[in-house]
Order: structure tokens, then sequence, then C-alpha cells
């Protein structure tokens, strides 16, 4: 009898460690969703706060006719014609430009072949290929970016 006693209370135990388990696991999940659905709402809520809206050209896209935004724009695509910008400009890795550019900020980590005029601040990325003439206030460009063309620095309204 003591044995089955016994038995009888590992058995019971083990249920009791299980349900256990499970019920930690259960409010473990309950708790990622809650952080998931909570952390969505703080994204959200952030990217209407910020005023920040961009536009995007995204790999495999191409598009041959000029781009005029009034906010900021990413390249991932490839363009044949001119941008305007108003605000700043990405060139992703994979984001090529031939034409002209216009734009307040522009961030070069793919390629340009034409003529590039910022108002403020133009990076080379190390990953950037520009050939053509560049007009900016600031210019930065880092270890293994390339570059081959001419550069005028200060106003660029030419």
């Amino acid at each position: 009898m003591q044995e089955k006693n016994e038995k009888t209370f590992r058995l019971l135990r083990m249920c009791i460690f299980f349900c256990n388990f499970a019920r930690y696991f259960e409010m473990n999940e309950q708790f990622d969703k809650i952080n998931l659905i909570n952390i969505r709402k703080n994204m959200a809520v952030t990217q209407q706060n910020s005023g920040t809206a961009y536009n995007s050209l995204t790999i495999g896209s191409k598009i041959i006719g000029s781009i005029t935004t009034d906010s900021n724009i990413r390249v991932d695509g490839t363009i044949e014609g001119d941008v305007k910008c108003a605000g700043k400009l990405v060139v992703g890795e994979k984001g090529v430009i031939i034409g002209t550019i216009e734009c307040e900020n522009a961030e070069i980590m793919g390629t340009l072949d034409g003529k590039i005029q910022v108002k403020q601040s133009l990076a080379l990325r190390a990953t950037s290929r520009v050939k053509g003439e560049i007009y900016s206030q600031t210019l930065t460009v880092e270890p293994n970016a390339i570059f081959n063309g001419t550069c005028a620095m200060g106003n660029p309204t030419k």
C-alpha cells in the first residue's frame, strides 16, 4: 500500500510540476504578446509624432523620368532622370541614379552618375561610386568611397 501511495504522490508531484511549467510558458507567451502589441503601438505613435515622411524606391524598381518630392527619399532601385528633393536623399548600396540631383542633404552608398547639388551636407559612404559634378556646402568622404569628377564647395547655386 505504501508503494502505491508513493507512486501516486510522485505522479501528483509531476502533474503539479507540469501544470506550473505550462502556466509559466502560457504567462510568458501572453506577456510577449502584450509587449509586442505595446511595441507596435509605440512605434505607430512615434512615427505619427515624428513628422518625418519619406518616399522609397525599392530594389528591382526602375524609374525613367523626373521625381520631385517635398520630403525625404530613399533609393534602392534605379532612377534615370532628375531628382528634386526638399529633404534628404539616401541612395542605398544597390541604388543607382543617372541624372541630375538637387536636394537639401544626401547620403550616397550606391552609384551616382551625373550632377548633384546639395544645399547642406553630402556624405559619400565607403560603398559609394560617384562620377560627375558635386556642389555642396559640406562634404564627407569615407575611406574606399570612389569619386571621379569635379567638386565645388560653398554655395551650391551654380
